[in-house]
């Protein structure tokens, strides 16, 4: 787990850093990382989340598993209970920082 070891700001700092690498891809944007994430880590879950965007679930899979990447012990798929709140407040300010300089989120 790439986050073992580190206290709360550095692991926050890192979420962040994460979180804004990543790529804009097709259909894939900070607003739609975003709902992914909101819709997995409130319960809504991946299948029910690809249905109501009109994604295929795998999509939606192989990005939710690029962002939560560095949260997953090695060789393991379930989450540490730390996941949402570190990520979704690091999503959150990307989508917010997008949306204000203009571009889409």
């Amino acid at each position: 787990q790439v986050l073992t070891g580190m206290t709360q700001s550095e692991k926050e700092a890192a979420i962040h850093a994460h979180v804004n690498a990543l790529p804009d891809a097709a259909g894939w944007d900070a607003g739609a990382d975003l709902a992914l994430c909101q819709a997995v880590f409130g319960g809504l879950g991946l299948p029910a989340f690809a249905l109501d965007a009109g994604m295929e679930p795998h999509r939606c899979l192989v990005r939710f598993d690029q962002i939560v990447a560095p949260l997953r012990e090695a060789g393991r798929k379930h989450l540490p209970i730390e996941a949402g709140p570190l990520l979704l407040p690091a999503l959150t300010a990307r989508a917010e920082a997008k949306r204000a300089s203009g571009v889409a989120a």
